[in-house]
Protein backbone atom coordinates (compact mmCIF):
# COMPACT_ATOMS: atom_id res chain seq x y z
CA UNK A 1 0.00 0.00 0.00
CA UNK A 2 0.94 3.30 -0.88
CA UNK A 3 0.02 6.11 1.77
CA UNK A 4 0.52 10.33 -0.30
CA UNK A 5 -0.01 13.03 2.28
CA UNK A 6 -0.19 16.93 1.01
CA UNK A 7 0.45 19.03 4.15
CA UNK A 8 -0.47 22.54 2.63
CA UNK A 9 -3.51 24.38 3.52
CA UNK A 10 -6.67 24.52 1.67
CA UNK A 11 -8.99 27.44 2.27
CA UNK A 12 -12.97 26.98 0.91
CA UNK A 13 -11.94 30.39 -1.06
CA UNK A 14 -9.72 28.22 -3.33
CA UNK A 15 -9.32 24.82 -5.19
CA UNK A 16 -7.22 21.64 -3.92
CA UNK A 17 -6.00 20.68 -7.39
CA UNK A 18 -7.81 16.83 -8.12
CA UNK A 19 -4.67 13.84 -7.70
CA UNK A 20 -4.54 11.24 -10.62
CA UNK A 21 -3.38 7.84 -10.12
CA UNK A 22 -2.47 6.28 -13.26
CA UNK A 23 -3.78 2.98 -13.57
CA UNK A 24 -1.82 -0.21 -14.74
CA UNK A 25 -2.89 -2.51 -17.18
CA UNK A 26 -4.08 -5.93 -15.60
CA UNK A 27 -4.48 -3.98 -12.16
CA UNK A 28 -7.28 -2.13 -10.43
CA UNK A 29 -6.43 0.74 -8.65
CA UNK A 30 -7.87 0.19 -4.64
CA UNK A 31 -8.24 3.56 -2.70
CA UNK A 32 -8.03 1.95 0.77
CA UNK A 33 -8.60 5.01 3.21
CA UNK A 34 -8.74 9.00 2.82
CA UNK A 35 -7.71 11.37 5.57
CA UNK A 36 -8.02 15.01 6.12
CA UNK A 37 -8.11 17.59 9.10
CA UNK A 38 -10.46 19.98 9.31
CA UNK A 39 -11.28 23.97 10.81
CA UNK A 40 -14.31 26.12 10.49
CA UNK A 41 -13.31 29.91 9.76
CA UNK A 42 -15.48 30.86 13.59
CA UNK A 43 -16.89 28.80 16.15
CA UNK A 44 -20.44 27.63 15.24
CA UNK A 45 -19.55 28.09 11.14
CA UNK A 46 -20.00 24.82 9.77
CA UNK A 47 -17.51 23.71 6.72
CA UNK A 48 -18.80 20.67 4.91
CA UNK A 49 -15.81 18.83 2.84
CA UNK A 50 -16.28 16.19 0.39
CA UNK A 51 -13.78 13.71 -1.30
CA UNK A 52 -14.91 12.32 -4.42
CA UNK A 53 -12.82 9.35 -6.86
CA UNK A 54 -13.47 9.49 -10.53
CA UNK A 55 -16.62 12.00 -9.43
CA UNK A 56 -18.11 10.08 -7.03
CA UNK A 57 -18.32 10.75 -3.43
CA UNK A 58 -16.39 8.91 -1.30
CA UNK A 59 -16.30 10.18 2.39
CA UNK A 60 -17.65 13.54 3.76
CA UNK A 61 -17.29 15.48 7.17
CA UNK A 62 -18.99 18.41 8.69
CA UNK A 63 -16.83 20.75 11.14
CA UNK A 64 -17.65 23.58 13.34
CA UNK A 65 -15.05 24.34 15.76
CA UNK A 66 -12.54 27.05 15.03
CA UNK A 67 -9.97 24.49 16.00
CA UNK A 68 -8.30 21.53 13.63
CA UNK A 69 -9.80 18.52 14.22
CA UNK A 70 -8.00 15.56 14.63
CA UNK A 71 -7.17 13.56 11.81
CA UNK A 72 -10.54 12.38 10.43
CA UNK A 73 -10.18 9.10 8.33
CA UNK A 74 -12.91 7.23 5.99
CA UNK A 75 -11.82 4.10 5.13
CA UNK A 76 -14.90 1.45 5.47
CA UNK A 77 -15.61 0.73 1.88
CA UNK A 78 -13.01 1.10 -0.32
CA UNK A 79 -13.28 1.87 -3.88
CA UNK A 80 -12.15 0.40 -6.88
CA UNK A 81 -11.31 1.86 -10.17
CA UNK A 82 -11.22 -0.34 -13.12
CA UNK A 83 -8.72 -2.40 -14.46
CA UNK A 84 -6.41 -0.12 -16.34
CA UNK A 85 -7.96 3.02 -16.09
CA UNK A 86 -7.00 6.15 -13.68
CA UNK A 87 -8.31 7.22 -10.25
CA UNK A 88 -9.01 11.09 -10.15
CA UNK A 89 -9.15 12.04 -6.31
CA UNK A 90 -10.66 15.45 -5.56
CA UNK A 91 -11.78 17.82 -2.40
CA UNK A 92 -14.43 20.14 -2.18
CA UNK A 93 -14.83 22.38 0.98
CA UNK A 94 -17.58 24.81 1.18
CA UNK A 95 -18.83 26.98 4.33
CA UNK A 96 -22.10 28.47 5.56
CA UNK A 97 -20.40 31.99 5.68
CA UNK A 98 -18.26 33.77 3.11
CA UNK A 99 -17.06 36.13 5.48
CA UNK A 100 -14.82 33.12 7.39
CA UNK A 101 -13.81 30.94 4.76
CA UNK A 102 -13.48 26.99 6.26
CA UNK A 103 -10.16 24.99 5.74
CA UNK A 104 -8.65 21.88 5.72
CA UNK A 105 -5.30 20.59 5.68
CA UNK A 106 -3.06 16.89 5.47
CA UNK A 107 -5.48 15.37 2.66
CA UNK A 108 -4.08 12.15 2.44
CA UNK A 109 -5.12 8.87 0.46
CA UNK A 110 -3.85 4.99 1.01
CA UNK A 111 -3.95 2.72 -2.07
CA UNK A 112 -2.54 -0.38 -3.69
CA UNK A 113 -2.60 -2.04 -6.83
CA UNK A 114 -4.92 -5.23 -6.95
CA UNK A 115 -4.47 -7.65 -9.34
CA UNK A 116 -7.28 -8.29 -11.80
CA UNK A 117 -9.07 -11.77 -11.31
CA UNK A 118 -10.24 -13.77 -14.54
CA UNK A 119 -13.63 -15.61 -14.09
CA UNK A 120 -16.93 -14.78 -12.75
CA UNK A 121 -17.21 -11.50 -11.14
CA UNK A 122 -17.26 -12.20 -7.11
CA UNK A 123 -19.45 -9.31 -4.94
CA UNK A 124 -20.48 -9.26 -1.19
CA UNK A 125 -19.42 -12.73 0.01
CA UNK A 126 -20.77 -13.64 3.00
CA UNK A 127 -19.94 -16.09 5.68
CA UNK A 128 -22.15 -17.27 8.80
CA UNK A 129 -20.85 -19.55 11.67
CA UNK A 130 -23.39 -20.98 14.18
CA UNK A 131 -21.78 -21.30 17.94
CA UNK A 132 -23.04 -22.67 20.57
CA UNK A 133 -23.21 -19.47 22.41
CA UNK A 134 -22.78 -15.46 22.38
CA UNK A 135 -18.98 -16.39 24.21
CA UNK A 136 -17.94 -18.57 21.66
CA UNK A 137 -19.04 -15.99 19.09
CA UNK A 138 -17.80 -13.48 20.70
CA UNK A 139 -14.21 -15.37 20.91
CA UNK A 140 -13.86 -16.03 17.44
CA UNK A 141 -14.13 -12.25 16.65
CA UNK A 142 -10.50 -11.14 16.92
CA UNK A 143 -9.40 -14.07 14.34
CA UNK A 144 -12.02 -13.29 12.00
CA UNK A 145 -10.66 -9.89 12.05
CA UNK A 146 -6.98 -10.88 11.99
CA UNK A 147 -7.67 -13.17 8.88
CA UNK A 148 -10.00 -9.86 7.04
CA UNK A 149 -9.03 -6.99 8.13
CA UNK A 150 -11.35 -5.43 5.98
CA UNK A 151 -14.67 -7.76 6.63
CA UNK A 152 -17.24 -5.98 7.93
CA UNK A 153 -19.00 -8.05 10.93
CA UNK A 154 -21.97 -8.21 12.81
CA UNK A 155 -23.35 -10.64 14.98
CA UNK A 156 -26.92 -12.27 15.42
CA UNK A 157 -27.56 -13.84 18.66
CA UNK A 158 -30.91 -15.35 18.18
CA UNK A 159 -32.29 -16.55 14.85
Amino acid sequence: MTTVSDTKEYPSTSTKPAVTIKGQAGKQIKIESVSIQLISGKEGVTNSTTVSINGTPFAAWKYTAAKYSDVLTYNKYPVVADAGKDAVISWAITTNNSVYPAKFKNASYTYSFVDVETGTEVTNQYLIIKCESDAAATALLPKIKELAPNAEIGTVSKV
